[in-house]
């Protein structure tokens, strides 16, 4: 399974899987971002999913562009953003380099719960810090499991081998900021929005 794929399973029933847990988190995520975005704001949202975040932001910017590889993800972010009444929301299937997104003008770039399944983590870094302006933010969240020995780390690489899970890239907080740093950001804030494992709020600025 792709993580495509992946993604597409998991689109109908994502806002109530992940709240079950996650619902606080997910708040503070909303809350932090509204402190760093304004008015007249362009953002990208990068793996946007089911605009769990975008939607509640909408109203603090002046346009989103929400970007995703699932289709079913953009399709469940779609339905939504027509349901609450946003129209200043543009959901697209899309990666950071296809021609559209790269066409765009952004003047902050999320990035929410997304960076630890990216492979190709500094290449993805370095196309974002090269798509803001100067003084541009770049705001994320990302669950921060560092490596570890024992038995499930195992049975997690075999399954990432086999494709049944997408690839995990397992970094511990200070590894997630270097990444961010070597891009070229600076750190603005950092805040961890969840006990185990941590769910690491970065703000980073270029």
């Amino acid at each position: 399974m792709n993580a495509k794929d992946f993604w597409n399973k998991l689109a109908e029933n994502y806002d109530i899987n992940v709240n079950k847990k996650y619902a606080d988190a997910y708040q503070k995520t909303i809350e932090l971002t509204r402190e760093y975005v304004q008015a007249d704001d362009r953002l990208l949202d990068f793996a946007c999913g089911t605009g769990i975040i975008s939607n509640p932001i909408a109203a603090q910017v002046q346009s989103i562009t929400g970007i995703d590889i699932s289709e079913n993800m953009i399709a469940k972010a779609r339905q939504k953003a027509e349901q609450e009444g946003i129209s200043n929301i543009s959901y697209k299937v899309a990666t950071l380099e296809d021609e559209a997104t790269q066409g765009g003008t952004y003047d902050v770039i999320s990035a929410f719960n997304v960076l630890y399944f990216l492979a190709d983590l500094d290449e993805k870094l370095a196309v974002i810090y090269n798509m803001l302006p100067e003084k541009g933010y770049f705001l994320s969240v990302t669950d921060c499991v560092a490596k570890q020995k024992g038995l499930k780390p195992l049975i997690m690489n075999i399954l990432m081998k086999l494709k049944i899970l997408p690839f995990i890239h397992y970094m511990a907080a200070g590894e997630l900021t270097a990444h961010i740093e070597k891009a070229g950001f600076k750190i603005v804030r950092v805040e961890n929005l969840f006990p185990d494992p941590p769910n690491l709020y970065v703000v980073a600025q270029k």
